[in-house]
């Protein structure tokens, strides 16, 4: 199973709880990701665009999670940030634009046992930890948490790395379902049909709604391997590292941001 899957599965769950909040003092951090990739904004749709997410908040409101072990394996630890002003800057055909998002949409988390971290997305129908925005393998940190899951006895929460200045690269997902593999391999080991599973989902039944309109990015560069004989070339995103061809970055930056002029 692929890196970054634990997480998918204990944040949708709602398992990664705000129960260890920092106590160090408060200080002010931007947490940012950037890619390139066609994305709709209101009535506006950009190719090839610059998309820039960022989240100002406070160090004060980061909070661990932790899973444990899952019954298939798998773990899902790190810190996250659930409070703060998200925006989007677009950089297109020699104009830029950027919107605000409206609160509760957006968080900004780091799965350091899968290798994962960005802006991931809350909807009716649950959490998109792949969306809008993250990047994933690369030089994004990896620790565990030790297995035991947070609220327990030997709970140990796992390095906080969004806690200081960082910038990681890696690929870039804004997949809908993510990790896409995921449903297709739970269909196919039960025998259930695997009919349209196994890629990402379309992102327009899930916009975030801004001052300026609508947005929804667009996951367009695949790379498709079939490592099991039983599944026909190109129909399925088996691995979180080699399934996106696109490249991203996702940085934090400790102080007050810079006033951008708007």
């Amino acid at each position: 199973m692929s890196a970054f899957t634990a997480s998918c599965r204990s944040l949708a769950a709602g398992t990664a709880a705000l129960l260890c909040s920092l106590s160090a003092s408060a200080t002010p951090v931007t947490y940012s990701a950037w890619t390139v990739a066609d994305i709709t904004l209101g009535a506006g749709h950009y190719k090839h665009a610059e998309v820039h997410f960022s989240l100002t908040g406070d160090t004060n409101d980061l909070s661990a999670f932790d899973t444990g072990q899952l019954p298939d394996y798998q773990e899902g630890c790190g810190w996250q940030i659930q409070k703060g002003s998200v925006s989007v800057r677009i950089v297109a055909g020699g104009q830029t634009i950027t919107a605000h998002l409206k609160p509760g949409q957006v968080s900004v988390a780091h799965d350091s046992c899968n290798l994962g971290a960005g802006f991931v997305g809350y909807f009716p129908d649950g959490l998109q930890p792949g969306y809008p925005l993250v990047i994933d393998g690369g030089s994004v940190p990896y620790s565990s948490g030790g297995g035991v899951a947070q609220g327990q006895p030997g709970f140990l929460a796992a390095p906080n790395f969004l806690g200081s200045n960082l910038i990681w690269s890696g690929h870039a997902w804004s997949c809908i379902n993510f990790p896409p593999e995921q449903l297709w391999y739970d269909a196919f080991t039960s025998g259930a049909s695997t009919a349209g599973l196994g890629k990402c989902g379309d992102p327009s039944a899930y916009p975030l709604h801004t001052d300026k309109g609508d947005l929804i990015v667009y996951q367009n560069l695949y790379y498709m391997p079939a490592p099991d004989p039983t599944v026909p070339p190109g129909e399925v995103l088996y691995d979180d590292y080699s399934g996106s061809l696109n490249d991203g970055f996702f940085a934090a930056t400790l102080g007050a941001p810079a006033a951008s002029g708007e």
